[in-house]
C-alpha cells in the first residue's frame, strides 16, 4: 500500500539547484525489504524501487554514531540547528555555507 499520495512537502524540494519531482509516485515512505527474500528478489526490488532497505542489518547504535560523526563535520557550515546533538540531524532553518559543507564532505 503506497502512502505517497498523503505526503505534501511544505516547501519545494531541490538538490544541487534542481527542482525534485514531488509527484505522488515519486515521493513516499521507504518500505523495508525482507533480507530472507533471496538475492534475486532483492535485486528485482532494487531495480523496480531504486533502493533496498534491509532494516536491522547494521546495529542501530553504530548507524546513529556514524550519522552523528558525519553530521558533526557539517555543523560549522550552518546546515544543522545549533545546540542539538548532530546525530539527530535537525536541519537549520536559514541558509548554510554550501561550499564549506561540500569541502567537509569531500574530506571525510
Amino acid at each position: 500500500m503506497s502512502r505517497s499520495a498523503d505526503i505534501v512537502p511544505p516547501v519545494a524540494l531541490t538538490a544541487n539547484g534542481k527542482a525534485l519531482s514531488t509527484a505522488p509516485n515519486r515521493l513516499g515512505y521507504l518500505m523495508p525489504t525482507d533480507a530472507c527474500a533471496g538475492i534475486e528478489a532483492i535485486r528485482e526490488l532494487f531495480g523496480r524501487q531504486g533502493y533496498v532497505w534491509l532494516k536491522g542489518l547494521l546495529p542501530r547504535g553504530d548507524v546513529i554514531d556514524f550519522r552523528g560523526w558525519v553530521l558533526s563535520h557539517l555543523a560549522e557550515s550552518g546546515l544543522l540547528m545549533p545546540g542539538h546533538d548532530p546525530s539527530l540531524g535537525i536541519a537549520a532553518v536559514g541558509a548554510f555555507d554550501r561550499q564549506l559543507a561540500d569541502r567537509r564532505l569531500y574530506r571525510l
